[in-house]
């Protein structure tokens, strides 16, 4: 069946309601460059006073999401009406960053995200699916740990798991993240179970970077009286350790979950009530600082993203040293 009418049939059957889809003819194409006209019929879509423009892509492309989303910016730009893409079939990482980048799309008989028309949202919620837009924590660590090895670009579970310190029924669900987001791929061997990773290095942070978050949980104010050597050098203190940064006067510092809940169990630390009566800052990780760290330094990749929404210009001059003095 013909992409259009897939989607005249599914539109239908989520509306509840016979559409009338109006082509637009090639003269009304005028200001719109050969390219656009290549890649997409123009179709008018009116339902219940709402418009929208429907660009129907003529064939399935290799177009990045970041092309999509100019195409999609410069169509709604020079139409003057709200755009939604009709693709016959992406893959699942493409389709994620589409919804990361708030670009309606529309992939008949499969699923429809547009996040700028409600009155559509309301009417049939039950299309609109909720995509994770960032990977848990899990899976980041994973990640980071694959950027900074190097030496492989798979993994079997098992060893994931015991490198990691994670259950192998999180590694299970890291491997499908993972592969969800179009970061890797599995490969079986024999009766084992490998993560086999698409990219590596520079190439894997610049496809992953806006799915990764803050490993940073929690932030407290602490008076510390033992146990030092468990914790890792974090924050504006381990920012002004990797560039020439001066240091805040009360230092900061990362250790697990996990490990905070311990260290408070045995008395090596007590909570202040603020920085005025604390002699420490500890940031409670997400994950374990120590499977990344160094020479007691939180990992540069970690620490950039504990850091990235920073409003001091300072602080964001210095991340950006320590990205280009990485060792990809």
């Amino acid at each position: 069946m013909k992409t259009e009418n897939k989607l005249t049939d599914y539109l239908e059957k989520i509306t509840g309601e016979q559409l009338s889809l109006e082509k637009m003819e090639k003269r009304e194409y005028a200001g719109i460059p050969l390219l656009y006209y290549n890649t997409y019929d123009l179709i008018r879509w009116k339902w219940r006073g709402i418009s929208v423009i429907l660009a129907v892509a003529k064939s399935s492309s290799d177009l990045s999401p970041s092309e999509y989303s100019k195409h999609a910016q410069f169509l709604k730009e020079h139409l003057k009406i709200p755009v939604a893409l009709v693709l016959p079939c992406i893959d699942s990482y493409k389709r994620n960053r589409l919804v990361q980048y708030g670009i309606p799309f529309i992939i008949p008989g499969n699923q429809l995200f547009l996040p700028p028309f409600a009155d559509l949202r309301e009417r049939f919620p039950h299309v609109s699916h909720t995509v994770k837009d960032s990977l848990s924590a899990a899976s980041q660590l994973v990640v980071i740990y694959h950027i900074f090895r190097k030496t492989a670009d798979q993994y079997s579970l098992r060893e994931l798991s015991s490198i990691l310190g994670y259950s192998a029924m999180t590694m299970s669900n890291t491997c499908r993240e993972l592969i969800q987001f179009g970061l890797c791929e599995h490969d079986v061997r024999g009766k084992e179970l490998r993560l086999k990773f698409k990219f590596s290095g520079k190439s894997l942070w610049d496809n992953s970077k806006l799915l990764l978050s803050s490993p940073v949980a929690k932030k407290i104010w602490v008076n510390l009286s033992d146990g030092k050597e468990k914790l890792f050098r974090a924050g504006i203190t381990a920012l002004a350790d990797y560039t020439m940064l001066n240091d805040e006067l009360i230092s900061c510092f990362a250790c697990g979950k996990n490990m905070f809940q311990s260290m408070i169990g045995k008395g090596e630390i007590s909570q202040a009530d603020g920085p005025d009566n604390a002699d420490c800052l500890i940031e409670s990780w997400k994950y374990d600082p120590a499977r990344l760290s160094e020479n007691g330094l939180v990992d540069r990749l970690s620490l950039y993203l504990s850091l990235k929404d920073s409003a001091d210009e300072r602080v964001q001059s210095s991340l950006d040293n320590i990205l280009e003095k990485m060792k990809w």
